[in-house]
């Protein structure tokens, strides 16, 4: 069966997608603009470390002025692809897509077991911030190229999350929900395992390349699970569940 292509109209502030869906499968790519990712100043600050006092203005004024400098960035992505053949092994903490096993690690297992569907996700902030942050860094400005990788790692996380909500938009449309995107490397789960996810995302839209230690190229980019389902469940922070004490973005 041929797949059916569908350009889906933008809303003011809202995902522009290419949308494929096959007879199995749907597949839906995003070509984000900065200011569709509502990143703010307060946002870095905090991801900065500024979260007990606010930084003078000379720090502020630099962090607004590579905000503005965002703007022109034109390479942010994401993309979706659901896989309905799966299959769990409780005792190994292992899922199976299609004929790729993943060991997923407890604390992921059992927030994705009672999934009827696994999306497999990859977003990414292209090139430039890190170009333009070891810019600056080779230049001497060490805190400009400082917020630029903090503001990439932000891009990453709002175009995922803009991704995630057109999922969950659509998945309701069938009765279902969705969990917390999951990534390799986090929650015990073993970053060399992104080697098998992408290669169920071989081509994939978004450019990302791995390296033999399972790196990501660009470097701000980011991959993972998402669980569907009826009895699946999306909580506000993975924090909760998750155990690693020394995350940069952690939240109490």
């Amino acid at each position: 069966m041929s797949p059916t292509t569908l350009r889906l109209m933008a809303m003011p502030h809202a995902p522009e997608g290419k949308l494929i869906q096959f007879v199995d499968m749907v597949y839906k790519t995003f070509h984000f603009e900065f200011r569709q990712l509502g990143i703010t100043m307060s946002q870095v600050q905090n991801d900065m470390g500024y979260r007990e006092e606010a930084p003078d203005s000379s720090v502020t004024d630099l962090i607004s002025d590579v905000l503005k400098d965002c703007e022109t960035l034109n390479n942010i992505k994401a993309e979706y692809r659901i896989f309905r053949e799966i299959t769990f092994d409780s005792e190994l903490k292992r899922i199976r897509i299609e004929r790729t096993d993943f060991d997923i690690n407890k604390t992921v297992f059992a927030q994705l077991r009672k999934s009827e569907s696994i999306a497999i996700f990859l977003s990414t902030a292209g090139e430039d911030t890190a170009a333009r942050g070891r810019e600056a860094a080779n230049e001497g400005d060490l805190l400009r190229g400082f917020i630029y990788d903090v503001i990439g790692s932000e891009i990453v996380e709002a175009a995922g999350e803009l991704m995630h909500n057109d999922l969950d938009n659509r998945m309701a449309s069938e009765g279902m929900v969705t969990t917390n995107r999951f990534n390799p490397g986090y929650c015990g789960w073993d970053v060399t395992e992104q080697h098998k996810l992408f290669s169920l995302m071989a081509d994939n839209y978004c450019g990302i390349r791995l390296t033999e230690s399972a790196l990501m190229d660009p470097v701000k980019s980011g991959s993972g699970f998402i669980g569907i389902g009826k009895s699946v469940k999306r909580v506000p922070y993975t924090c909760s569940f998750c155990d690693m004490k020394n995350c940069f973005y952690r939240r109490g």
